[in-house]
């Protein structure tokens, strides 16, 4: 990925955010990202359909950014979590609830989601797209916000696991399963297990994987 694509994702323009927050707004409003078209995004951003074409290749590409760029919004209110809860089950059940609350209640953060899981039928541009962006998003937010946690843990006795890349992926593995069940429940599927069962799963699975 070039440096002006990254910069489109790390201090993009202002024409750029705009048609970023269109694409947020129309998935929220339960727009089909196959469906949606460049001049429905600039429509809405308020700009030319011809704007579009001054920073992005294509629609699948306007769209993926858009997702990433509003992930890195929430990747900071996740470190503001974090960063104001004292206690490790504090913080764990914390970024759980933001998560949950996030997953109902804006699709952008469930598109993305389900994207990645490829449990969402998209056209291959689209994960050509996703493939180009996901390792540079804010990855090191994410895992400074895991270290804090799992360091609290430690500090708090919880857990004696000192190996950070163990922590990261014992962390990560039960957001997912989290994650997972919130899918499930979206999907009205039998889960045997509700939503507080499951915050309360991930907090034993971490201190017992990581002891």
């Amino acid at each position: 990925m070039s440096q002006a694509e990254k910069d489109l994702l790390n201090n993009p323009p202002e024409k750029v955010v705009l048609m970023y927050d269109a694409v947020v707004n129309l998935i929220n409003e339960n727009s089909n990202i196959n469906a949606m078209k460049v001049v429905d995004i600039t429509t809405r951003a308020g700009i030319g359909k011809g704007t579009a074409y001054e920073y992005f290749s294509s629609k699948e590409e306007i769209i993926t950014k858009a997702l990433m760029f509003d992930t890195m919004k929430k990747m900071q209110s996740l470190k503001n979590i974090a960063d104001s809860e004292s206690k490790f089950e504090q913080k764990v059940m914390g970024v759980l609830d933001f998560i949950a609350d996030n997953f109902h209640e804006n699709r952008s953060f469930c598109q993305l989601f389900k994207i990645s899981m490829a449990a969402y039928d998209v056209t291959d541009r689209f994960y050509q797209e996703f493939e180009k962006v996901q390792d540079i998003v804010n990855c090191r937010q994410m895992e400074e916000i895991q270290d804090q946690i799992m360091e609290t843990a430690a500090k708090e006795g919880l857990i004696t696991e000192a190996n950070i890349m163990k922590r990261r992926m014992t962390f990560n593995s039960q957001v997912i399963s989290y994650s997972l069940l919130l899918l499930m429940e979206q999907k009205n599927t039998a889960m045997g297990m509700t939503r507080e069962n499951g915050k309360q799963f991930v907090l034993e699975s971490i201190i017992k994987v990581l002891n």
